[in-house]
């Protein structure tokens, strides 16, 4: 990402088609065989068709999410009757929060939100990639956006299916109550990240920051890059919030210690991994009923075992448990400094996977003195994403990309930025290495 402004992005690829001189605007997908307009004004004129729906949607879903957030589960309100069995009484409790469902529902059926105006003008829109990628990115995230409310719904109504008193049913539902609306909240700010790398003008982020406010989000947002980096960091605040609910849930429950399941697999390495396979990228009910039964360890302390079982979570699509054995395995007085960045850089992977342009990512964990890639500039800690703009996914990649006798180049991430070091090829890296998440290390 190179933060340039969207006005300077809409003029890289001006094209003379040496047609007409004509002011009429072309709006939609344009007609094939047009000359009259070059590609770079149709791609501006979609991207301010674009823009205002993108601006609706955030002010749409913000009120959405407010006032399903300001409506949470309660206790049944009544007492027990004279003469009234339990039976009866937790039959009155659950047609309560029957009504509370159709409630939510309500106002998730109220939501207002469009992407039409995107695929009439996407076509046009193509001809500037970055852009385009941006807003794909953006709509990307809405979608997930809609997904937590819809998984909101599904499990209020999982939880009243089950044979569950009123309070079992509802401390499960406050639980994903807290735990889908900060999910909301979180893909929603990691929609106004990659919005505001679209956005030119100040009053294009002072637009999007009061939008926000409509979910009680305060958020300055500029355009470009230092927009982007606060919209993130709001993102991983309200992260670290659904991890502090899920452990607290954890803790809560001893005697009944169930995973949290995301039905559908997200993480770049885990989806290459399903699909080389042949697998669908939802879990199917077989896995997730396994998955949901597992237990999680949460009275292990010694940090080697719990990489162990933030390995083994990875692999099997739950993230909640990876992330938490990663944050117990910091609270260890006795981890290296290395492990300890490790431990760090693998949670940053695990909450962020789009930073590391959908590599696992490779750490560096420890350099040979004089070696290839001390010389070249590489420092224990970095984390290799790519050669030669080639994802790669374990440190045999690096192998197989140091045997050609060309120099390599080798994109890192360092203190969170991107660093492209150029590396001699045909020699070994001298360096232990390691992909994230899965501790297993391998001298190059």
């Amino acid at each position: 990402m190179n933060g340039d402004t969207s006005e300077e992005l809409f003029q890289e690829r001006n094209i003379s088609t040496g047609g007409g001189n004509y002011n009429e605007r072309i709006e939609g997908n344009y007609i094939e065989g047009d000359t009259t307009t070059s590609a770079a004004q149709r791609a501006t004129n979609a991207y301010e068709e674009i823009k205002s729906e993108i601006n609706s949607n955030f002010v749409n879903l913000s009120l959405t999410i407010r006032a399903v957030e300001s409506n949470y589960p309660q206790k049944f309100w009544d007492m027990r009757r004279a003469n009234e069995s339990e039976l009866a009484y937790q039959d009155r409790a659950k047609s309560y929060f029957q009504e509370y469902i159709s409630y939510i529902n309500a106002h998730l059926k109220l939501l207002k939100f469009s992407d039409a105006t995107y695929s009439s003008y996407k076509r046009d829109l193509s001809h500037q990639r970055d852009i385009a990628n941006y807003v794909k990115k953006t709509y990307g995230c809405f979608s997930e956006v809609r997904d937590y409310l819809a998984r909101l719904k599904q499990g209020l109504r999982h939880n009243i299916s089950l044979n569950l008193s009123d309070s079992e049913r509802v401390s499960r539902s406050i639980v994903s109550h807290k735990e889908y609306v900060l999910s909301s909240k979180v893909f929603l700010m990691r929609a106004a990240a990659y919005f505001c790398l679209t956005l030119g003008e100040i009053i294009d982020g002072q637009i999007l920051s009061t939008a926000l406010e409509g979910v009680d989000i305060a958020a300055s947002l500029q355009p470009g890059k230092e927009g982007y980096k606060t919209a993130l960091s709001i993102a991983s605040e309200l992260h670290h919030q659904k991890v502090i609910v899920l452990q607290e849930s954890f803790a809560a429950n001893e005697k009944q210690k169930t995973r949290e399941v995301e039905r559908r697999v997200t993480d770049p390495t885990l989806v290459m991994l399903r699909e080389k396979s042949g697998l669908s990228l939802n879990l199917s009910e077989g896995e997730m009923f396994s998955l949901e039964r597992k237990t999680v360890d949460e009275n292990q302390k010694n940090p080697e075992e719990l990489f162990k079982l933030a390995a083994h979570s990875f692999f099997e699509s739950d993230g909640h448990a990876a992330l938490f054995y990663f944050e117990k395995s910091l609270e260890s007085d006795t981890l290296s400094p290395i492990l300890r960045k490790f431990a760090q850089l693998s949670l940053n992977r695990l909450k962020y996977p789009e930073i590391y342009e959908e590599s696992i990512g490779v750490i560096v964990m420890k350099l040979i003195p004089h070696s290839n890639f001390s010389i070249a500039g590489l420092l224990e800690g970095d984390v290799i994403v790519s050669l030669n703009s080639q994802v790669i996914y374990e440190p045999m990649d690096i192998a197989s990309g140091l045997a050609t006798h060309n120099p390599v180049l080798v994109r890192v991430i360092r203190d969170n930025k991107f660093l492209d070091i150029v590396v001699k090829g045909g020699e070994s890296a001298g360096a232990a290495l390691s992909q994230l998440i899965i501790l297993r290390v391998f001298q190059l």
